[in-house]
């Protein structure tokens, strides 16, 4: 029979000395074929956690831990029902306390009934035996104090140490780190400073006054097949060989991603952006399909990046349905492709001058590129009046880092209207 409400107001000490239990009301049958209780009863602070379901039937050891609830009121005076509602140490609220009766109390009430006695015998037993921890306490507390000097001691000569050993090591790290890719002349060079500590970006994105790799590969203006070979290793891992020249793969950017999300994030923006803007193709989904392997895991901190990740989408979908045998699906990709366009469009009104020309290239490009496409799904008078409205924007634009690219931008919307306006 497990009894379930063990507490003061349940015992009654009887006028010859005895001692009775009242108020069966909550007890119940352990039935060991069934799971849990079917009714979650008990009296908060006495309770044991299995009694609110959950952990399984409630069984002698759930009697155990309300028992020690109720000798830890007994002995402290403290009522484990009213806040807040906790069971401490008895030795913190009184020091005079048994050591041995503490440690008692404290495996009857562990949270884990597996942690706890596992039968009243062996609650009994100790409690008749709670003082020989008591004396062993004291005898082992003397020793404790001469140790424990010692050890704080050479603790302390050793963490110093430590300490001086971990900086110094970090220090020199840092600087080797720094050097490497400030002084990089190839993309080796910036792999061995990312290979040093994969979890700092200075040496994948650069700073104010030294590029990083991504910006080396696009130092002319164009990301090539061998740079996008270059990028690929950053996801499958870098090659690092050890004083026996042997060679290990580290997965650099997993080790980013898990110590500087942030900054993992940023890493595959970038190289999403450089895919965007400067892959070196005329097939305009290869290049989104690409920049969308990186900007997928980069949407959490750049909001652009999904609508990117849709476009990409909507592209590699388009072209499969682009024939006259599925011309409804064919119509929902496209749609769906214009829809996102002004979102893009919109979202670069918000931008700095030379991210806006950056945005508009981009819509002009799947315009221009994806005009056959784009005019049997889309009205031509749309697409007419976008490139006008970008057109008109651009001329407003003076002060563009890269004039070059403002230019070809005007030259490719001269002639994407001479295109849109020749098609019937």
């Amino acid at each position: 029979i497990i009894y379930r409400d063990m507490k003061p107001a349940n015992v009654m000490l009887k006028p010859d000395g005895t001692i009775s239990l009242i108020d069966f009301g909550t007890a119940r049958q352990h039935k060991a074929s069934k799971v849990e209780d079917t009714t979650c009863l008990g009296t908060r602070g006495y309770a044991a956690p299995e009694q609110y379901g959950g952990m399984g039937q409630t069984d002698a050891r759930t009697d155990i831990y309300c028992l020690g609830a109720t000798i830890y009121h007994l002995v402290t005076g403290m009522n484990p029902g009213e806040p807040p509602y906790e069971i401490y140490p008895i030795r913190a609220i009184d020091p005079s306390l048994s050591p041995g009766l503490e440690k008692i109390i404290l495996k009857c009430t562990q949270n884990d009934p597996n942690m706890r006695y596992q039968s009243c015998a062996e609650l009994r037993y100790d409690l008749e035996n709670y003082m020989v921890d008591d004396v062993a306490e004291r005898a082992k507390l003397r020793g404790k104090l001469v140790k424990f000097a010692t050890c704080c001691i050479l603790s302390v000569v050793f963490a110093a140490v430590s300490v001086w050993g971990y900086f110094s090591a970090e220090s020199a790290k840092k600087a080797n780190y720094e050097y490497l890719y400030a002084n990089a002349k190839d993309i080796n060079d910036y792999y061995s400073a990312i290979l040093l500590d994969p979890t700092r970006v200075e040496a994948y994105l650069g700073t104010d006054d030294f590029k990083g790799a991504i910006d080396f590969l696009l130092d002319d203006g164009v990301l090539s097949s061998e740079d996008h070979i270059a990028l690929s290793q950053f996801r499958i891992g870098l090659n690092k060989k050890d004083s026996s020249d042997n060679s290990t793969t580290v997965k650099v950017l997993e080790k980013l991603k898990k110590s500087n999300p942030d900054g993992y994030e940023d890493v595959c923006y970038a190289i999403g952006e450089a895919y965007l803007y400067y892959y070196n193709t005329n097939v305009t989904k290869d290049k989104y399909s690409e920049a969308a392997k990186w900007f997928a895991e980069s949407t959490a901190s750049h909001s652009d990046a999904q609508i990117f990740c849709s476009i990409a989408k909507c592209l590699q979908s388009g072209s499969k349905y682009n024939d006259a045998s599925h011309f409804t699906k064919a119509a929902a990709e496209y749609e769906k492709l214009w829809k996102e366009i002004g979102t893009l469009y919109n979202y670069a009104n918000g931008m700095e001058d030379d991210y806006k020309v950056l945005i508009w290239s981009e819509i002009i490009n799947i315009i221009d590129t994806d005009s056959k496409s784009l005019i049997n799904y889309i009205d031509k008078q749309e697409l007419i009046n976008m490139v006008n409205i970008i057109s008109a924007d651009a001329k407003s634009v003076t002060g563009v880092f890269q004039r070059e690219r403002l230019d070809a931008l005007n030259e490719r919307i001269s002639s994407t209207l001479v295109k849109l306006n020749s098609k019937h």
